[in-house]
């Protein structure tokens, strides 16, 4: 009988973030190909995930001490995790952005600051604001359901209604996500505390379980997009936060029915790869890698052929993957320092 402790929760989750960034590589490699499914639900998932991650471990309707304490300690944490890579990255490109003459000297502040040479960490600069407040969600929610899903809904229109607002900084339907990852982290009793207490169940049990979420939410995305595209196109933010989310669900459901189906056969963990536990370093240099990739085939005269567009377009996650995997390898044993700081332990 397999118990449900002989599967990693972490390894799920490696395996959960490495699929979104598959998809957010799709999603930047300039192709349309699969950007409306995959690409649409990869950066709510990670925000999710965030969310989930952040909320993970702390005390439900008791415990006040221990929640402040351990809210402190991942506030720190996140210091090391968030903004030093944040700096660091923003850093890096502007200096190749500055000796390849795209910036100047005086850009600096904003190109650090505010990912001006490096757009796809606005992800990266709206995390750091959601998570100067996730605090504040975790008091809110851990006053019990009817105050978190309060919380969601008032966060959820705010989302829709955005651009009526008369200011908003942070990102309201990122803000969603994240706090949806955190209300599911805590509604399922995923603390330390909880865990210790938990009664082992039969894993068979468990893994049947999963086909009924996977399927509704997979109808729940289907069903959003109906309305989005047919139905009711004014309803265009109501339809496209939920399709998101609830795509971003289905996946979670889906790699865990693989999780769950691969321990039922073999009795042991999926083999999650060390290639697949990099995501965030291939998130922070498929950037530059995809730009030198397609200026290689510009330069080898490819790029008018469709043919050749596609098949680097599907080849795009396998070559920022290595790229990102071999550099890796390189500086975990040159500069385990450096690494460090630019992955954020990770």
């Amino acid at each position: 009988m397999l118990r449900r402790n002989s599967m990693k929760k972490d390894d799920r989750i490696v395996l959960y973030s490495f699929i979104l960034t598959v998809f957010v590589v799709w999603l930047h490699a300039g192709e349309p190909l699969f950007s409306f499914v995959p690409g649409q639900i990869a950066v709510p998932g990670f925000f999710a995930l965030s969310g989930y991650l952040f909320m993970r471990g702390l005390p439900g309707n008791s415990g006040d001490a221990l929640g402040r304490s351990r809210i402190i300690d991942k506030m720190k944490r996140r210091v090391h995790t968030l903004v030093i890579p944040y700096l660091a990255w923003n850093t890096i490109y502007f200096v190749i952005y500055l000796a390849a003459g795209k910036a100047t000297l005086a850009e600096l502040p904003e190109a650090v600051l505010l990912y001006r040479c490096n757009p796809v960490f606005w992800y990266m600069f709206q995390l750091i604001l959601i998570t100067i407040i996730s605090p504040v969600i975790y008091f809110i929610m851990k006053k019990g359901r009817a105050a978190a899903l309060l919380l969601l809904a008032v966060i959820y229109a705010l989302a829709v209604f955005y651009a009526k607002l008369p200011f908003h900084y942070c990102n309201e339907d990122a803000l969603f996500y994240y706090a949806l990852g955190g209300y599911l982290s805590l509604a399922s009793s995923l603390t330390e505390d909880a865990q210790r207490g938990r009664i082992a169940q039969d894993r068979s049990s468990s893994a049947t379980g999963t086909y009924l979420p996977l399927a509704l939410t997979v109808a729940a995305a289907a069903a959003f997009l109906l309305v989005r595209n047919l139905l009711a196109p004014a309803l265009y933010n109501i339809s496209e936060i939920g399709y998101r989310a609830a795509g971003a669900a289905a996946c979670w459901f889906a790699v865990s029915l693989v999780c769950d189906r691969y321990a039922e056969r073999s009795g042991g963990a999926f083999p999650v790869q060390p290639w697949m536990r990099i995501n965030f370093f291939v998130y922070a240099t498929h950037y530059m890698v995809i730009r030198a990739v397609w200026a290689l085939e510009q330069a080898a005269g490819l790029n008018g052929s469709q043919t050749a567009n596609i098949i680097t377009y599907l080849a795009m996650p396998a070559i920022c993957i290595s790229a990102a995997y071999g550099l890796s390898l390189v500086m975990k044993k040159y500069a385990p320092k450096t690494y460090s700081v630019l992955t954020g332990g990770r």
